[in-house]
């Protein structure tokens, strides 16, 4: 129990830590970060079973959390939010904020949407 607690821990971790990396990116070094003797597939599944969350919802939803701060504290463009955070584009970025809004609180969705205007749907 100690040691899966300890692993969900690694990994959440692990996501701060690999946040400017796309999800692909993120696949491919988790395990090293985490526990080599785990693969991704089983990471997942033991961090799904203990938070309710898939590690790739976790790591995006974390990436939106830090794109509202970036916006919040520098003011950085959507185009400069979605490059530091490793999204391939603002179309990209826009796709996992729209797959989230309902897991993301009201104040991170009323941030990125001052931030991408019309480019979101009604949410």
């Amino acid at each position: 129990m100690k040691n899966k607690e300890r692993l969900i821990r690694k990994m959440k971790n692990a996501v701060e830590d690999l946040q400017p990396y796309s999800y692909e990116e993120f696949r491919e070094k988790l395990p090293a970060l985490v526990d080599r003797s785990y693969s991704f597939g089983l990471l997942d599944t033991i961090f799904t079973k203990r938070t309710g969350k898939s590690l790739k919802d976790y790591f995006n939803q974390r990436k939106l959390e830090k794109a509202s701060e970036l916006i919040e504290q520098y003011h950085l463009t959507a185009l400069e939010v979605a490059y530091q955070l490793g999204f391939k584009s603002i179309s990209a970025m826009i796709k996992t904020i729209t797959d989230l809004h309902r897991s993301i609180s009201t104040d991170i969705i009323a941030n990125l949407q001052r931030q991408f205007g019309s480019m979101l749907p009604a949410m």
